[in-house]
């Protein structure tokens, strides 16, 4: 009776939580996005392919990492699809659990993350189950297949596209992860949040240039059969962001 007590009070409290706090915040950000595309210092391309969301079961959406403010913009580009129905359309965002979700503030958005340590292949397994249990919950999942930020990509791990925009090699889970669940994937293309908020190699948070433009670039759904092999996968999953940085410079 205790252990069921307890799990009612964890579900009371992270349900005020979400009304109280992570709702509201969702709401905000959204406000403030299409305020930035209002006075258009950030644009989106082709945003109706989100369009699918309201169809499908099972979503990954794999974007471009190039700055610390985009699991941000990324989960703002689902707006008007989770103001109204946030059960079913908020997403979770695959984050790294030392640098955000243990972070003490960063708490407000555990209940829309799940986190993911580095620190040994055990870890990441444990990481792509939960991962993989929550895609298969039907929630979409924001994932940065990169592995971290673009620019701590070392010399010789970087993809490069024809006009010379790079990605880092993504990780192998991003294939595994797609061939397992059956997911829809969504590929977006990010250029110029790094200007917004550059990065540095000593502060997470460094400065905000508010004048500064970005571009988001969403790509076209691309589903792939359970029997493609995990490396082609990626592979196509890599060229599809990389075009999408492409558009998004040009």
């Amino acid at each position: 009776m205790k252990e069921k007590s307890k799990q009612a009070v964890v579900v009371v409290l992270e349900a005020a939580a979400w009304l109280l706090l992570v709702y509201p915040l969702g709401l905000l950000f959204g406000l403030l996005f299409w305020f930035g595309r209002l006075c258009r210092a950030i644009k989106v391309l082709h945003i109706e392919r989100l369009a699918c969301l309201q169809e499908l079961d099972k979503v990954i959406i794999a974007s471009k990492h190039p700055s610390v403010i985009d699991p941000f913009l990324v989960a703002v580009l689902l707006f008007e699809y989770y103001v109204f129905n946030p059960w079913r359309h908020a997403p979770l965002i695959v984050a790294d659990r030392l640098l955000f979700y243990d972070s003490w503030w960063f708490w407000p958005f555990r209940l829309v993350m799940v986190p993911v340590d580095r620190s040994d292949g055990r870890k990441k397994a444990a990481a792509l189950l939960r991962i993989k249990k929550a895609v298969d919950l039907g929630r979409p999942i924001i994932i940065f297949p990169e592995g971290g930020r673009t620019f701590k990509g070392k010399e010789g791990e970087f993809l490069y596209s024809k006009k010379g925009a790079r990605i880092r090699f993504l990780q192998e889970g991003i294939g595994l992860l797609v061939r397992k669940t059956g997911a829809t994937v969504i590929p977006v293309g990010i250029d110029g949040s790094d200007r917004v908020v550059p990065n540095s190699e000593k502060k997470l948070l460094t400065r905000f240039i508010f004048w500064k433009r970005i571009v988001i670039s969403v790509g076209k759904p691309m589903k792939f059969s359970t029997d493609t092999p995990r490396e082609q996968v990626t592979q196509e999953i890599a060229s599809a962001i990389l075009a999408l940085v492409d558009e998004a410079s040009a």
